[in-house]
């Protein structure tokens, strides 16, 4: 993980002399506020493939808060968390409920190649406290019959105002006859 700063978000330097701002942070990271002012981020142990919980108060020192259990993360209906498919977690705090939303993806069991990336959905938990947990579910339901089996993966949640908004990857492939996509509101 490195930290970048730009005054125009065209030029951009890399901070702390180029070294990496965590330097045992595994992961894509999704940076967050959470309940109490701290920041947030999940990502991966190396050692565990667990997912862990990583907090700081100023985006400069981090530390591991708790390995989180993996039994939340385990999904059904042919698709498998294992290994190295804790897919990319991602973390956003609803102020609203009070509880946040782990994002993640997984693989449909028994594919492999790029059948492996085109099989890849979002799944989410709830939690306000990162001990209980929903079950876990899938995230998109796209109404686009064209996109209702899009592969997602790197989701990343915001709230402006009264609408969530989702950045996501795409994994279909172009020759597979994908589009552009689409642009989808949310309510």
């Amino acid at each position: 993980m490195y930290y970048y700063i730009s005054r125009d978000a065209r030029t951009w330097t890399k901070l702390n002399n180029n070294q990496r701002g965590n330097a045992e942070y595994r992961g894509y990271p999704d940076i967050i506020k959470g309940h109490d002012n701290r920041y947030y981020m999940i990502g991966v142990s190396e050692k565990t493939q667990k997912p862990l919980l990583w907090t700081s108060r100023d985006l400069v020192a981090w530390s591991i808060e708790k390995e989180l259990p993996v039994s939340p993360f385990v999904l059904t209906d042919n698709y498998y968390t294992g290994g190295n498919r804790f897919g990319a977690p991602k973390l956003y705090y609803d102020e609203d409920p009070k509880q946040y939303i782990v994002t993640w993806y997984a693989a449909k069991k028994g594919v492999k190649g790029n059948d492996e990336w085109k099989s890849m959905r979002t799944y989410y938990v709830l939690t306000e406290d990162f001990s209980s947990f929903s079950s876990p579910k899938r995230l998109f339901d796209f109404p686009s019959k064209a996109d209702s089996e899009m592969a997602t993966i790197d989701v990343i949640i915001r709230k402006i105002g009264k609408n969530y908004y989702a950045v996501i990857k795409d994994e279909r492939w172009p020759e597979d006859g994908i589009s552009d996509g689409e642009i989808y509101s949310v309510g």
